[in-house]
C-alpha cells in the first residue's frame, strides 16, 4: 500500500493494501487521472492473490483504496469496543476486535502521513524529516509499500512539478477496513476498501490536472517491526486487487 499512484499508500501493502482491496471494472491503467498516479496501489504491478495470506481478494497499496476505516467498520461484532492500542497482547489475548483496532489505527495514521507526503512533496524527499520519521512509524522501511510510495507520492511528482491535494471534502486518501485475520506467525491479514478523492494539481500554476475519484479494494499485511510481543505495528503490504473511477465529486463509494 499502498499500490500507489494519485489515487496508496498509497501505503499503502507495504503501510497503500492492500488491506482489503467488491467486485470493480478494472480501469484503464493509462487513466492520467491523479488517483492513478498518486497511489502506490496503482502504480505496483498486480500481485498473484495466492501469494498473499489473506483469505479473500485482490487490489492493494495505499489502497490503493485510500481510505481509513472508521471504528464501526472495525468492529463487526456486538461486543463492546476495546482499547484501540495498535500493541495488543499475544494471539491468544488478541480479541477480532483489538486486531481490527490495530488495522484500523494503521490505516487512519497512514492515510494521515501519505495525505501530507502527497499535497507537499518537496517537504518529504529527505529521509531524516519529521514526516518520514511519522512515515517510519507507520510502514515497514525497506519494503516494496515503502519504495512505492515513496516513489509515487514524492520522487514522481517532484520531477513533473505536480502534487496532490484534498478534495473539497478534506480528504484525500481514506482506507476502510473490510476483516482482519490474526495467523500463526503473528501477523495481520486484512481485506480494505480505499476511497481516493485527492486532486492532482500541477505545482506551478494550480492548474487541475486530474480531479475524478477513485475507488480500490485490495488486501495487506500488518506485522510487529521486530516480532516481539511489546513491539509496534507497521503496515508490511497494501495491494491493490481492482479499481473504479467515478465521476468528480462522488460521495465514498466504499461505504
Amino acid at each position: 500500500m499502498f499500490a500507489f499512484t494519485r489515487h496508496l499508500p498509497i501505503v499503502l501493502m507495504a503501510l497503500t493494501g492492500t488491506l482489503l482491496m467488491v467486485a470493480c471494472a478494472q480501469s484503464d491503467t493509462s487513466d492520467a487521472r491523479t488517483s492513478a498516479v498518486v497511489s502506490p496501489l496503482d502504480t505496483e504491478s498486480p500481485r498473484d492473490a495466492t501469494s498473499l495470506r489473506s483469505a479473500s481478494s485482490d487490489d492493494r497499496l495505499m489502497g490503493s483504496a485510500g481510505a481509513s476505516s472508521s471504528t464501526e467498520d472495525s468492529h463487526p461484532t456486538n461486543e463492546p469496543d476495546r482499547d484501540s492500542s495498535t500493541h495488543p497482547g499475544s494471539k491468544d489475548e488478541t480479541s477480532q476486535d483489538s486486531t481490527d483496532a490495530v488495522v484500523t489505527a494503521l490505516l487512519s495514521a497512514y492515510d494521515q502521513v501519505v495525505s501530507e507526503m502527497s499535497s507537499d512533496p518537496g517537504a518529504a524527499l529527505d529521509p531524516g524529516s519529521e514526516i518520514r520519521q511519522r512515515w517510519a512509524a507507520v510502514v515497514a522501511i525497506g519494503t516494496v509499500l515503502d519504495s512505492d510510495v515513496i516513489r509515487a507520492l514524492v520522487t514522481e511528482p517532484i520531477n513533473e512539478h505536480t502534487r496532490t491535494v484534498a478534495a473539497p471534502n478534506g480528504t484525500t486518501y481514506k482506507h476502510h477496513l473490510a476483516r482482519s485475520t490474526l495467523r500463526d506467525d503473528g501477523s495481520i491479514d486484512f481485506e480494505f476498501c480505499e476511497y481516493s478523492p485527492g486532486i492532482q494539481i500541477d505545482s506551478t500554476t494550480g492548474a487541475v490536472l486530474d480531479d475524478a475519484v477513485s475507488k480500490h479494494v485490495g488486501v495487506g499485511i500488518a506485522r510487529r517491526s521486530t516480532g516481539g510481543p511489546d513491539s509496534p505495528w507497521r503496515l508490511e503490504e497494501l495491494v491493490g486487487l481492482d479499481r473504479e473511477i467515478f465521476a468528480t465529486g462522488t460521495e465514498d463509494p466504499c461505504v
